[in-house]
């Protein structure tokens, strides 16, 4: 199934909010510059597995999680576009990872829970 690119844009900033909610900027904070740190932090304190390639320049981070954690799913019910939350989900991942770089990223779900009923992986790439 595919979306049009303004749902994509507007599912993305949607993580915005998510992202200030939870105060990631203040969260991340420490880890700025230091990515063995921040991979550390997203292995013992949310699960995750890390896997860096192409000499750092891309990560592939799997939430490592059977369920969808996207708080934004109860609000979506069981309507057939519940996948385009993902979007969302890159979003989030490329303010993290950006905020800890300090430079842009591209964050792509090539994995998820709602898609394909495994857990999800991003796939981060320096840009």
């Amino acid at each position: 199934m595919q979306t049009s690119e303004p749902i994509s844009a507007i599912l993305r900033q949607c993580s915005v909010f998510h992202y200030q909610m939870l105060d990631m900027d203040r969260v991340l904070e420490p880890y700025i510059g230091d990515t063995e740190a921040f991979f550390g932090f997203l292995t013992q304190s949310w699960g995750w597995k890390i896997t860096v390639e192409e000499g750092g320049r891309v990560v592939y981070a799997d939430e490592n999680k059977d369920t969808c954690v996207c708080p934004m799913k109860e609000g979506f019910g069981e309507r057939g576009d519940l996948w385009n939350l993902c979007y969302c989900s890159e979003g989030f991942a490329e303010r993290m990872f950006a905020r800890v770089y300090g430079r842009p990223v591209r964050a792509r779900v090539i994995r998820s829970v709602i898609r394909d009923g495994q857990s999800c992986v991003y796939r981060i790439e320096s840009l």
